[in-house]
Order: C-alpha cells, then structure tokens, then sequence
C-alpha cells in the first residue's frame, strides 16, 4: 500500500454567512508523488467535526483525486472543517489539516421610525 495525502484545497466564501452556499473541495494525492503511476480514487467525507456533512466521489487529476461538496445548512458559528479520505486497493486512508470555517449570522438592520423626527417640535 501506498501513502496518501489530503489536503483541504479550498473552502468559499470563508467567512461565510448563514444560508449562502458554501462550497468545500478536497485532493488526495500519492504520497511520495514522484514515481507514482496509480490515481487514487474513492471517496471523501467531510467533517464539521465528529458531524459528517457530506461525501464525494473522487474524480480523478493526473494522478490525484478531486472530490467536493456544496451546502448551506451550517449554522452560525465557527466549524472545524476536515476530509476524510477513506482508501482504496492502493492507497492507505488519510486525513486533512482541519480548517476553521466561520458562518456569520444575518444581520437585519433596526426597522426605520419614518413618523418621528429627531430635533423637531
């Protein structure tokens, strides 16, 4: 069996707020890279912590395996994002560095008093 690798390639729009689509992409690569002939594939699970919010099949690149997710379900707050990949013939599983991702709640601004006048009798 072969090492792997997995990275946390992008999460958008980080910050974030409630209800925008989010979209969390991850790679698994060989590890070493050099020499390597085998793409790796499977699938990827990603994390809010022990929570799974999703998983992808991997799709492959050069020898490397792409997968992602997109949700607008998370709450407001902070979240520890990781991927988890889960191996194949070929590869050992890994996993990735946790990311903190950070969902602002909606602001909605005070309601305007249009009968009242400030400074006026």
């Amino acid at each position: 069996m072969t090492s792997s690798v997995t990275r946390l390639s992008n999460i958008s729009p980080n910050p974030a707020t409630v209800g925008t689509i989010v979209s969390i992409n991850a790679m698994v690569s060989p590890s070493p890279f050099l020499g390597e002939t085998r793409t790796v594939t499977g699938v990827v699970t990603f994390k809010d912590g022990t929570t799974i919010l999703g998983t992808a099949v991997l799709a492959g690149f050069e020898l490397s395996g792409l997968g992602s997710i997109s949700l607008s379900t998370l709450a407001a707050g902070s979240h520890v994002i990781t991927a988890e990949y889960g191996g194949d013939v070929n590869f050992d599983p890994s996993v990735s560095a946790p990311v903190t991702l950070v969902v602002n709640a909606v602001v909605t601004p005070p309601p305007h008093d249009h009968g009242h006048h400030y400074g006026r009798p």
